[in-house]
């Protein structure tokens, strides 16, 4: 819709397929004049893309999807948080240990895949993955290796509990944190499923 607002995009950083300044130029392309960058987990994507909004002439608003496990990790909710403060204080502090526990759990996750005779490697799910590696990225690298036809089959065949690649998440996040940061948090709910192109963890 002209002049609309798309209010949750991804980008390279985490698990999209178009860098932080194509998606802001695209969105500008297609008549919006606002979106909001909420890549999984992090925020290295929106100096690229805020700078790009300036450049193009749309409104770009800082914002983060947070995975947040709840129950026995088998399904999530997505935290979403916009204005935050990304570069200090609690919700910077929050993205670095996120950063860490899934960069931690991609290698285990190849490890345990390697162990069982898949030959995938960890620094290509870490090229693919960016500054948010995550199971998208360890299914693409099955699919490049030839052990899937599909990022859904991979999902299915090694990467949901009760597979061999599967790790599960760390305890989730508290709402409280982003709103500690100043500015609003939304959620949605998102069992955990196969490939929509926005799967994470």
């Amino acid at each position: 819709m002209a002049g609309g607002a798309d209010l949750h995009l991804h980008t390279t950083a985490s698990d999209g397929t178009l860098s932080p300044a194509e998606m802001v130029a695209l969105s500008r392309e297609q008549g919006l004049a606002a979106v909001a960058i909420t890549d999984h987990d992090t925020a290295a994507g929106l100096p690229e893309a805020l700078a790009a909004g300036e450049r193009l002439g749309i409104q770009v608003i800082p914002g983060v999807e947070l995975s947040c496990p709840v129950g026995d990790g088998h399904a999530e909710v997505h935290l979403l948080g916009y204005l935050c403060r990304f570069d200090d204080g609690p919700l910077a502090d929050l993205l670095t240990r996120l950063r860490r526990g899934r960069l931690d759990r991609a290698a285990a996750s190849v490890e345990r895949l390697r162990a069982r005779g898949y030959a995938i490697d960890l620094d290509r799910v870490l090229a693919l993955g960016g500054e948010s590696v995550g199971r998208a990225h360890i299914a693409q690298a099955l699919v490049e290796a030839g052990y899937a036809q599909s990022v859904k089959e991979a999902f299915d065949r090694f990467l949901v509990p009760g597979r061999p690649g599967y790790v599960p998440g760390p305890g989730s996040p508290s709402p409280r944190r982003s709103r500690r940061s100043g500015r609003p948090a939304a959620s949605r709910s998102s069992p955990t499923r196969g490939w929509s192109g926005t799967t994470s963890g």
